[in-house]
């Protein structure tokens, strides 16, 4: 029983690493390439890798932010006032009543906007990590692709087999590229939906009870009269008694 278990865990762990092992052109076959020509190859491919990684790295590092920053933390909500019987007391309880489902709205639609959050991140580092592979891939199709351009006379290198391993890799890239697709989608549904709650929730509280209304007098300007400026007498403010000049608003030159 312990040598099945042991070989079970073997056969595991042997799937699990060919899960993105690749099959790679020989050393002997690629060396038949000229060394310039290897090296200018090299270096393309590594600074595509070198930018996809950065990708994959930045939604990793996105993904760890969006699950830290799913705390939850929902809005409280009191105690509802007793009921008095009287009209304020009455149109209280209707305003709480209201500002409670409300908040209510806004938490489920926080929590339902976090997941979202969430899961578009963790497609986004699924997509980086196919986009990576697609790479690799892809450049074993090149290489295999530069050791028949230098074959002698009529012999040819079968690159079949690395064009099979491309498309299979780019099948598994164009799936969780639809999978991050839909998590975008749902991401800005939820999005939409929060601020939809948010502005439902403030639109309450700047009509409840305690607002303002457009006929209270305690809320509108003293009365005031205005007049045109040519139409008022002209006005001097003496700026020094003993220089004796004037400012004036009607045009005049000040004067000595």
């Amino acid at each position: 029983m312990a040598a099945m278990r042991a070989f079970f865990v073997l056969l595991v762990l042997t799937a699990v690493g060919c899960a993105k092992s690749y099959v790679l052109v020989p050393d002997n076959e690629w060396k038949t390439v000229p060394d310039a020509e290897r090296a200018q190859l090299d270096r393309e491919h590594a600074a595509e890798v070198a930018k996809a990684d950065a990708e994959r790295t930045a939604a990793r590092v996105a993904l760890t932010n969006a699950r830290a920053a799913a705390t939850p933390k929902p809005m409280q909500v009191g105690p509802a006032p007793a009921a008095s019987g009287d009209e304020w007391a009455t149109a209280m309880a209707q305003y709480e009543q209201n500002r409670r489902a409300a908040i209510t709205s806004v938490n489920a639609a926080t929590a339902e906007w976090q997941r979202a959050r969430i899961a578009f991140y963790e497609r986004r580092v699924e997509l980086a990590d196919a986009n990576v592979e697609v790479l690799q891939s892809a450049y074993e199709v090149t290489r295999a692709k530069a050791v028949d351009r230098h074959r002698l006379g009529f012999d040819t290198y079968d690159a079949a087999e690395f064009r099979g391993q491309l498309a299979n890799t780019q099948e598994r890239w164009y799936a969780a590229e639809t999978r991050a697709t839909a998590a975008r989608e749902a991401l800005a549904s939820a999005t939409a939906k929060l601020a939809a709650a948010k502005d439902t929730y403030a639109s309450i509280v700047r009509g409840g009870p305690n607002a303002p209304r457009s006929d209270d007098k305690s809320m509108q300007l003293a009365s005031w009269k205005d007049q045109p400026l040519r139409a008022r007498t002209s006005w001097r403010e003496r700026t020094s008694a003993k220089s004796g000049r004037y400012l004036t608003l009607g045009g005049r030159v000040a004067r000595k």
